[in-house]
């Protein structure tokens, strides 16, 4: 089985103004970018990238800014770009310090740090972090670095990666070679054992040295190792030693070519190419919605140091643009020195290369990845466009519900239920119980005489049961552990069946009335003494309740969409209002209880009002906004998606039958305060709904 590949995502910071590719953004009220020499930019920033599980901060370096324009500093000071730049070596131990998965690497050059040095500052680090810091190996190529490290000249590219190899050795060696594995002993009278901590030497053009570690060898000894040239040296220098590539691609098909030939490097060193990963680089505007995403741009472009851009362009390529006008068309006879044929060559790929559409997550992804700013977009979108839900609902605004009743023949009364794609069956069927089997019944037990006595209640003639059947959501699939939710719905639709008093009890009885007779019909003989007939005298027998009609109310829901107490409420009352109980009566020969088989004689409940159950949501924005935006909203009859996301859950049920509005019962989850105001809205929305429903379930 072959393993699913996974996506690292890393941040990429610079540790100065300007940051990567950000001209001039720092005259923003919005960026940060002026605090970069502050600690708890640094802090802020790995406790954010361990919040959204990314995988490594990466960490940019640069020993002095970008002078080749104009043979200056001067531009890219003024500019703000890429200058003031902070050793980002001291500053992971601070990061690592808050976080405890974040990994981090940073950027040091072979050209000018001693390897012992190098090998024993990385074998700190990950001591202190527990393994969780690589290094990005690079050459310096700039003359001003050169210079300001006491070089006249910069080495030649094919040279440094030369020398890059021979630095390898001498670092491999300090970091494998140097402290054996038993080398830490910690006895009463050894710390650490002389015999197996070995000397290292190493006499060559480029590097001598002679001497043991410092420092005992860290969790992985050797640090995750890093690597981004991509020239024909470079590429050959990763597929030997790098772990993972760092890209910076124009285009797509670069990428893919690059990739391409450090694998080949890779196998040729007898690796395994796919041991080798890429981590090209993306500089991504990010919004809610693309309109928002392209708003941001636009006003990333006015901020943009145009001059500052052009400066750091030779920062890489070495070849001054300030040879050429500032707005006639640079020609490659115009480009002069530096890396002129790799420049032309990106040029042309990228100029020639298809047009590629603005990256934009598909909505599933959006929603998946974020979905509190997903909802959040829509609802407060950034144009003039109107508030709408996800789903393209307004907040106040329900799905369209369906019902069809006597569905099941087979059943006292049925109905089926469907509100968006929310679809529930309920079928009803009535079971007979004597009275004779309710302990210690009695006839004048009966409600007429006893306030707030409720006989369906006290005998349970109402019995809901909610299942949700397998598959009907992603929620409920084979497998997965019984939910609470069925047994929670039960209990609901129980404690509103005998709450709001809607079944009468009285539909529910079995009566039997005794014939009436005279004590002549017992003894037609009987006379007084005069000789005549006595007066007859009837004995009366009250009527008695013999069996009572139990309601089976079994709902199942088929599939599920969000707000499933409503729609259970809805195919209870409509099912309800089909019922039609046979005509049963007390047969005294049989002593048993029989049923008429005519529909005709079959009797329908007297309901006392329409409750209608309407479930609403609380939705508050989380993000950080100004104080005068709107800070929540109100969704009606919610879907799977809304009910994960928001604060709180309002159900409240009404009946406004006879011109007045009853409210029968009012719940809340508990998730968080729902004020006066609110609860007005949800109450006046449920007014509304209770028109259309009403008419449903009475048509």
């Amino acid at each position: 089985m072959v393993a699913k590949k996974r996506i690292q995502l890393c941040f990429l910071e610079t540790a100065c103004t300007g940051s990567y590719m950000a001209s001039g953004q720092w005259r923003s009220t919005t960026d940060n970018g002026k605090t970069k020499d502050r600690l708890k930019y640094y802090t802020d920033l790995a406790k954010l990238a361990e919040k959204g599980k990314i995988s490594c901060v990466f960490l940019a370096n640069w020993y002095v800014g970008f002078d080749v324009y104009n043979d200056s500093l001067d531009t890219m000071l003024k500019a703000g770009h890429q200058v003031g730049h902070l050793d980002p070596v001291p500053i992971i131990s601070a990061m690592a310090a808050v976080t405890k998965t974040v990994a981090f690497a940073a950027i040091v050059s072979t050209s000018y740090v001693n390897p012992y040095i190098l090998a024993r500052l990385f074998s700190t680090l990950n001591h202190i972090t527990n393994g969780r810091v690589g290094w990005n190996i690079v050459t310096s190529y700039t003359k001003g670095t050169a210079k300001a490290m006491g070089h006249d000249e910069v080495i030649p590219r094919d040279e440094r990666y030369l020398v890059a190899d021979v630095y390898m050795k001498v670092a491999y060696k300090l970091w494998e070679s140097s402290w054996g594995p038993e080398s830490i002993v910690w006895s009463d009278k050894v710390a650490f054992d002389p015999t197996q901590i070995k000397k290292i030497e190493h006499k060559g053009k480029y590097f001598k040295m002679s001497g043991r570690s410092q420092i005992h060898s860290s969790p992985q000894r050797t640090p995750v190792l890093f690597q981004a040239g991509t020239s024909k040296s470079g590429t050959a220098f990763a597929g030997r030693h790098a772990e993972a590539m760092f890209l910076n691609p124009c285009t797509v098909n670069q990428a893919k070519k690059v990739i391409a030939e450090a694998r080949t490097a890779a196998a040729s060193k007898g690796r395994d190419p796919q041991s080798l990963k890429f981590s090209p680089c993306i500089v991504p505007i990010i919004g809610r919605t693309e309109g928002e995403a392209k708003a941001k741009y636009e006003t990333a472009k006015s901020y943009a140091d145009v001059i500052g851009g052009l400066a750091q362009f030779p920062g890489y390529t070495v070849i001054d643009m300030n040879v050429s006008p500032m707005d006639e068309p640079s020609s490659p006879s115009t480009l002069k020195g530096g890396y002129r044929k790799q420049v032309i060559s990106t040029i042309t790929m990228t100029t020639t290369a298809t047009p590629q559409s603005t990256l934009s997550f598909p909505r599933e992804t959006f929603a998946k990845l974020s979905p509190h700013p997903y909802l959040l977009a829509h609802l407060r979108p950034t144009t003039n466009s109107p508030s709408k839900r996800a789903n393209g609902r307004q907040t106040a605004q329900f799905r369209t519900p369906h019902i069809n009743n006597g569905s099941l023949t087979h059943a006292e009364g049925s109905a089926v239920v469907r509100i968006g794609d929310t679809t529930v069956v309920c079928g009803i069927r009535g079971e007979i119980l004597l009275a004779s089997n309710v302990p210690n019944y009695r006839v004048e037990q009966g409600g007429e005489g006893r306030e707030g006595y409720n006989e369906a209640k006290e005998l349970d003639l109402l019995v809901p049961n909610i299942e949700l059947a397998t598959g009907c959501s992603p929620q409920f699939l084979p497998g997965q552990p019984p939910s609470t939710l069925a047994q929670s719905l039960s209990t609901r639709v129980y404690s509103l069946l005998h709450s709001s008093g809607l079944v009468d009890s009285k539909d529910l009885k079995i009566w039997y009335a005794p014939p009436q007779f005279s004590a002549k019909d017992q003894d037609d003989d009987k006379m007084d003494e005069s000789g005549e007939e006595e007066e007859e005298e009837l004995e009366v027998l009250e009527p008695e309740v013999k069996a009572f009609w139990t309601l089976y109310i079994d709902i199942l829901f088929i599939s599920l969409d969000g707000n499933p107490f409503d729609a259970a409420w809805a195919a209870v009352m409509s099912a309800l209002k089909d019922v039609r109980l046979p005509k049963a009566y007390w047969d005294p020969d049989r002593e048993m209880i029989l049923c008429e088989d005519s529909v005709e004689l079959s009797k329908k409940l007297s309901l006392k009002g329409c409750p209608v159950a309407v479930t609403s949501l609380v939705f508050r924005a989380k993000e950080q906004k100004q104080s005068r935006e709107k800070r929540y909203w109100i969704l009606v009859d919610p879907d799977t998606f809304e009910e994960g996301l928001c604060d709180e859950s309002v159900t409240v049920v009404v009946d406004c039958g006879g011109g007045e509005t009853k409210l029968l019962g009012i719940e809340k989850a508990g998730g968080t305060v729902v004020g006066k105001k609110e609860l007005r809205s949800i109450v006046e929305i449920a007014e509304k709904r209770w028109t259309e429903m009403s008419t449903l379930l009475n048509g």
